[in-house]
């Protein structure tokens, strides 16, 4: 298996298939990743309806020149059927966990939030809060978040024991180098991977 951090909380992961997650507009922000340079992809995995999350007008380019299968849970479907793309609830080898959303700050609303489990890796999406027990060699990590504190974060990684950390959820440009400066300075072995965009081979 190989994966690859886009950005944010995307990753490409590639094994028999090439998976894409979270595709959200923080990905796109920049320019430097554009939606027409993911190719050959079989399927998309979004966790949950959130814009960082899920970003119909990258989707749409995706999904033109990839014929993916898109897979979500029902709040994302929402908003996929109102950009006319095709979605589905489920698919073979990837096991579906739902992870309950952090709570957001009054008056937002908590969307539903679903995590992926391919092979090694478990992405949760925006949650710290599997709805089962799980663990997994290789987590995905989101450190930085309105709905989390850095504690949170932290006790949770520990309590999981992964192999591996890959930091997602980290692409807001002010909190970055914060964030994981933190991580490193209140846990030096932190298995962190995944910073430098390159491909990681597991």
């Amino acid at each position: 298996m190989q994966i690859t951090k886009i950005g944010h909380s995307c990753l490409l992961v590639e094994d028999k298939k090439r998976i894409l997650i979270d595709p959200g507009n923080f990905v796109f922000m920049d320019g430097s990743v554009r939606p027409e340079q993911f190719r050959d992809i079989d399927i998309v995995l979004l966790t949950h309806e959130h814009a960082d999350h899920t970003f119909p007008e990258a989707l749409k380019v995706i999904v033109k020149n990839n014929s993916p299968k898109v897979v979500c849970n029902a709040g994302v479907g929402t908003v996929l059927d109102a950009n006319r793309i095709p979605w589905m609830s489920r698919t073979t080898g990837v096991r579906m966990i739902e992870c309950r959303h952090g709570t957001l700050p009054d008056p937002l609303p908590t969307p539903q939030n679903t995590g992926f489990v391919i092979g090694k890796l478990f992405h949760p999406g925006d949650s710290l809060w599997p709805g089962e027990d799980i663990h997994s060699e290789i987590l995905a990590l989101p450190i930085v978040a309105p709905w989390a504190s850095m504690k949170e974060v932290l006790d949770w990684a520990r309590q999981m024991r992964p192999h591996m950390i890959i930091p997602i959820h980290d692409g807001f440009p002010d909190y970055l180098d914060f964030a994981r400066g933190f991580v490193r300075r209140v846990w030096p072995e932190a298995p962190l991977q995944g910073l430098d965009g390159k491909p990681i081979n597991v």
